[in-house]
């Protein structure tokens, strides 16, 4: 996992100097037809010239198997886990033929692990689907990409007109309505209703980005909120690029944590939409509000969104030889500053093998601290971190979960001893910390809701207060 991408490795972790690995993973068995495509994407980290990934087509003959090298263009050979997307393996010559395909990794371990990723394996009819309404409804131009972009709306000066800002798009499909301007108290956002729309029409507004390349090393993030839920208001993310031929091709960018329910207008923040299957190509980002109308004027169905940004973040992943779920970046997000609030709480960064990682760090020598997560997606089955306390110190964190929810066997909350007689955090942030298999917690969490949150908390400790948080991931 190279989060929050899964995918295939093969690498030569656990091989000895010297030895060559060789690796294979093989399809199931089809038919070659002559109108599907055959694509996958790939990666590579620590590339040397004894080391490669070749792509074969298997036939067994007379009890034998044969395989057929193909040569497909573009596999890595530079570059540190940067995907190469839409990678075709041209199986034309094997039209009507029936056989596997094999992906092979050879390489000669040296000083350093070698690794290729593959991921998106796919047979078929190709990805993505036109626009509706023509080639390009949107009227996009990606002619001068952007590398970083925030939309805060807080240039709005008055209530619910139509929304405009240069560079982005707001674009009605169906019926009339756009995204509109709104305000609650000092907040300032965008939101989408079927106003004055006849009963029984439906309407389809976006709101797009500029065109922006996307990079590994950018995270896309806003926050939403809903209010008068029905079961056909929709909030879908789309990323959209323009073929050659200028038309425009979407593909549906999957975010859960967008809500469906609950308390009216209460916002959801940081919702990361994951964009790595795009990385080093142009696009845009569209948010599709769709609904049919009741044409009653009150109690509106509404989706907000607030906060729009694409901007440096924490990418995060697994170095390989990192086992399992110990992953040091949250999948959630953490405070930011070094300044505790009023709980003593704050955010800060660990260094670790030379790396920076995001932390929660809570209360003071004297004090103690406490934090609650965002809102959890509903269904969410597993809770792991890692957490330290203070050097030469014995502290306590306590983690409960709220609104709810339980851990297995029912328990509600974790009480966890941070013995400091092994190295843990010391002096001011960013820490040097070098985390202990001891330091990594993981517990099975069953009943999440869409309101469920996790509260970490030094509360209860008799000694030192202090406790740094990272890596939590909740899945």
């Amino acid at each position: 996992m190279y989060d929050p991408q899964k995918y295939l490795a093969a690498s030569t972790y656990g091989v000895n100097s010297g030895e060559t690995a060789e690796y294979w993973f093989v399809t199931p068995y089809f038919t070659v037809n002559a109108d599907k495509q055959f694509t996958f994407k790939a990666t590579v980290n620590k590339y040397s010239e004894t080391m490669s990934l070749k792509v074969f087509f298997l036939q067994m003959k007379d009890g034998k198997m044969e395989r057929h090298e193909i040569s497909v263009t573009g596999i890595p050979t530079s570059g540190t886990y940067q995907w190469t997307s839409d990678l075709k393996v041209d199986l034309s010559t094997y039209a009507g033929q029936n056989g596997f395909v094999g992906f092979q990794y050879v390489a000669l371990r040296g000083a350093e692990v070698q690794t290729y990723g593959i991921d998106d394996i796919v047979y078929g009819e190709g990805g993505g689907t036109e626009t509706p309404g023509g080639d390009d409804p949107f009227g996009l131009d990606d002619s001068n990409p952007k590398t970083t972009f925030e939309a805060d709306f807080e240039d709005i000066t008055e209530q619910n007109k139509n929304y405009t800002l240069e560079g982005w798009t707001n674009k009605a499909i169906q019926a009339a309505n756009l995204w509109q301007t709104a305000t609650y108290s000092s907040d300032k956002y965008i939101k989408a209703t079927p106003y004055n729309i006849a009963a029984d029409a439906t309407m389809e507004a976006w709101f797009i980005t500029p065109a922006f390349i996307v990079n590994s090393a950018n995270k896309f993030t806003f926050d939403c909120a809903g209010a008068n839920w029905k079961d056909d208001m929709v909030l879908k993310v789309f990323f959209l690029q323009k073929s050659a031929d200028g038309t425009v091709v979407k593909n549906e960018v999957v975010a859960n944590q967008i809500p469906t329910s609950g308390t009216n207008f209460e916002w959801v923040r940081g919702i990361n939409i994951d964009l790595s299957d795009y990385n080093d190509k142009i696009g845009f980002v569209g948010f599709q509000y769709t609904v049919v109308s009741t044409g009653v004027n009150k109690s509106l169905p509404t989706y907000q969104i607030d906060n729009v940004k694409y901007v440096t973040g924490e990418s995060g992943g697994t170095d390989p030889e990192q086992p399992g779920d110990k992953v040091y970046t949250s999948s959630i997000t953490l405070p930011e500053g070094t300044d505790p609030d009023a709980n003593k709480a704050s955010g800060g960064k660990v260094v670790i093998g030379g790396q920076k990682y995001s932390i929660l760090k809570l209360g003071t020598s004297k004090a103690f601290g406490s934090w609650n997560s965002p809102m959890l997606q509903a269904g969410a089955s597993k809770l792991s971190f890692f957490a330290v306390g203070w050097t030469g110190k014995t502290g306590q964190l306590t983690v409960v979960i709220e609104n709810g929810g339980t851990f297995e066997g029912g328990a509600t909350s974790k009480v966890i001893a941070l013995d400091g007689k092994t190295a843990g955090a010391a002096d001011n942030p960013p820490f040097t910390i070098a985390p202990a298999d001891t330091d990594f917690y993981q517990y099975a969490m069953s009943g999440v809701t869409a309101a469920t949150t996790i509260k970490f908390t030094t509360e209860g400790a008799t000694s030192d207060k202090r406790a740094i948080i990272f890596g939590i991931n909740i899945k």
